[in-house]
């Protein structure tokens, strides 16, 4: 901020440091193994991600994923939401959060696991991040 080559006195916060260096913190307490992958969302602009990573070998495999671009996410979108075509889907809503936790959910079980690390990605508890953990919990699976 301010001219080119003036002294800047104030350092503005960048939001996405804060929250880089939060994910980091957790990254190194939340290790997920075969029994209890480590589920890990990302929210984008207008997407949601869920993915059940175990990080016992290199640097991660995911083993289950959920995301509101995949079709039987989108597909049950447009069933509750009403609307006839894909384009017209919001995806960045709490409804679609819950979609995206229940399929991670029913994934989850199908594969025989059902404990799992929560980890939010450095984005706050609440909102979305706390509809998708809720839905998880609810779903049958045991977030620890």
């Amino acid at each position: 901020p301010g001219k080119h080559g003036l002294p800047t006195f104030e350092e503005v916060p960048v939001r996405w440091i804060q929250r880089f260096r939060i994910r980091l913190k957790k990254r190194q307490k939340n290790i997920g193994i075969p029994e209890r992958p480590r589920m890990a969302v990302f929210r984008s602009g207008k997407h949601f991600y869920c993915n059940a990573i175990v990080d016992t070998v290199g640097t991660g495999i995911t083993v289950v994923t959920s995301n509101t671009r995949q079709d039987e996410v989108l597909q049950e979108l447009m069933k509750e939401q009403g609307v006839d075509k894909k384009s017209k889907v919001n995806t960045w809503t709490a409804q679609a959060a819950e979609v995206v936790g229940k399929i991670m959910a029913k994934r989850c079980l199908e594969m025989n696991i059902t404990q799992g690390k929560f980890d939010r990605g450095g984005h706050f508890k609440w909102g979305n991040t706390k509809v998708i953990r809720e839905t998880l919990k609810a779903s049958g699976l045991q977030m620890i």
